[in-house]
């Protein structure tokens, strides 16, 4: 999929636009350099103005993928994003005026188990393995999620600490 990530910011990079696209599934594994298990769609947070907005629909469906994007990635569950997350991604494609970036490793592991499958485990493991991140690296960056009162929170907190009991 990073090929797909980089027509996707040539195509808008020879139009003159600015985006900064922050991919969050699977299909990030790669953009970190690891090899993904199949993926059928890209996701992503896009940082852009409305001209970009009405282009990328389009570019999008050109390339023959099919995409899940939105403005705001916090957004997407009920258990938010660790506070900061924006500033800690790395950005790992550029074509002019256009960023395409992962979340920091950290803050992937955390967003995979927000949605908690059994695939988002398995990437999450993938990433924890790659960067040797530990235990204590997830739960400090866990004290920058803003706790909410929801039962998915509470379903949150259990498939963290199952997660981590086996990270251990």
């Amino acid at each position: 999929m990073r090929h797909i990530y980089e027509e996707l910011a040539k195509s808008l990079a020879e139009r003159n636009l600015r985006a900064r696209i922050i991919a969050v599934g699977r299909s990030a594994l790669e953009l970190y350099g690891i090899e993904a298990q199949y993926t059928q769609d890209i996701d992503f947070e896009l940082i852009a103005d409305e001209e970009v907005w009405n282009e990328i629909g389009r570019l999008i469906e050109g390339l023959g993928v099919r995409a899940d994007y939105g403005e705001d990635f916090d957004r997407w569950s009920v258990v938010p994003m660790p506070k900061g997350y924006r500033e800690r991604v790395e950005c790992v494609i550029k074509f002019g005026d256009v960023e395409i970036c992962v979340l920091d490793p950290v803050d992937y592991v955390i967003a995979k188990l927000r949605r908690g499958t059994a695939e988002d485990e398995m990437d999450a493991q993938a990433v924890m393995r790659k960067f040797n991140l530990s235990r204590e690296d997830i739960e400090e960056r866990l004290k920058l999620v803003k706790p909410v009162k929801d039962v998915e929170f509470f379903l949150f907190k259990k498939r963290m600490e199952s997660f981590l009991s086996g990270a251990s």
